[in-house]
């Protein structure tokens, strides 16, 4: 190899062990939103809100669960009332006993919650699936699909609705259990809270009762 090449070869390792440097120390995460309304659609409507994260992180809590948690804030120049922000939550189970695993999603695995402006909504998830792949490597890569219940907020009436909504999305999170607790905490608020799990009830074995004995005619 020439002394060129050589420089050229050393310049990409290293502009791409930076770069990989710079885009895995916070993680990311995309993610699409579509209404499951089979009632109505109007003209004008949106139909798919699509929410890119800068932030996302994985650890494993004091249960023992896999956690994921991400975060987007699109600030503006025009003030808050022009700005975005997003902020999700998993809360999985067990981690993968290899590199990768499914998770069967239930009421308590998913929390969402996306700001625009006046708009608030927040959902959770009814049920869906979460794949996790390459639980062995520094960042970790995840796709998910979610059917949620969501709610929206307003002034005069709180948090009201509960409209089925899709979300379908991808992450790659690296490992930081203070910032994901954060983000998990502000997904948490305002009774989205995430009852503990309960486990299996253990049948208990009475102590062995022989069958009575059979009464013989005389």
């Amino acid at each position: 190899m020439t002394k060129r090449r050589m420089n050229r070869y050393a310049l990409t390792t290293g502009m791409g062990f930076l770069l990989l440097t710079v885009l895995g120390c916070h993680g990311s995460a995309s993610y699409t939103i579509a209404s499951l309304d089979m009632k109505r659609v109007n003209a004008t409507e949106q139909l798919t809100l699509k929410v890119n994260a800068s932030e996302c992180y994985h650890w494993v809590n004091d249960s023992g669960e896999l956690c994921v948690a991400f975060r987007m804030d699109d600030w503006s120049i025009l003030g808050e009332l022009f700005a975005r922000g997003s902020t999700a939550s998993f809360v999985l189970g067990d981690p993968p006993a290899a590199t990768g695993k499914n998770y069967r999603a239930t009421r308590r695995t998913a929390r969402f919650i996306n700001d625009a402006g006046f708009g608030h909504t927040r959902a959770a998830s009814l049920g869906g699936i979460v794949g996790v792949w390459y639980y062995d490597k520094p960042v970790i890569s995840g796709r998910f699909r979610f059917t949620t219940v969501q709610q929206s907020y307003s002034v005069l009436t709180g948090w009201t609705g509960k409209t089925h909504v899709l979300y379908v999305g991808e992450f790659k999170s690296v490992l930081d259990q203070k910032a994901g607790e954060a983000i998990l905490a502000e997904t948490e608020m305002d009774g989205m809270k995430r009852k503990r799990p309960v486990g299996k009830p253990r049948r208990i074995q009475g102590p062995f009762r022989s069958k009575p004995e059979e009464k013989q005619d005389p």
